[in-house]
């Protein structure tokens, strides 16, 4: 018969090699960062908040994204719900510019205002297309900090 002392021993033993042989083997849930190749540019993965505006309306909407980084390749999910700016995919160079595709609309967006960084990232894509009449046409712009 196993004492008290050895059952809960054998119990917690028991817990501690589950825990390393899922947890820790199921990519993206240790503690220590993504995994997979080290983030090309600047490291831009993880939890951001920021404006979503029109430079030539007068209204910012506030949003919360999520950025997946793995090498180059880079993923920003929004809380926006409708329209664009929902779900960005893409790449960052190495010297941080973005090049991004929205998910909702095919429209490309950039890094206009300069490269993003680990604290500060900005893309943005013309509201409308330029023409000869409207050279400079208003910019959709999604501002994250962090």
């Amino acid at each position: 018969m196993l004492r008290k002392k050895d059952w809960l021993y054998r119990v917690y033993s028991v817990g501690s090699v589950f825990w390393l042989l899922t947890y820790q083997s199921i990519p993206g849930c240790s503690d220590t960062g993504p995994s997979g190749p080290p983030p090309v540019g600047a490291d831009i993965h993880g939890k951001w908040k920021g404006e979503f505006y029109r430079t030539d309306r007068g209204y910012q909407i506030e949003v919360t994204a999520r950025v997946e980084q793995e090498s180059d390749a880079v993923i920003i999910d929004t809380s926006k719900t409708e329209g664009v700016a929902q779900l960005l995919t893409g790449s960052i160079s190495s010297n941080g510019y973005l090049r991004l595709t929205d998910a909702n609309t095919g429209e490309k967006w950039t890094s206009y205002f300069g490269p993003a960084s680990e604290t500060n990232l900005v893309v943005a894509d013309y509201a409308e297309t330029p023409t000869i009449e409207h050279p400079e046409p208003g910019l959709y712009v999604l501002a994250l900090h962090r």
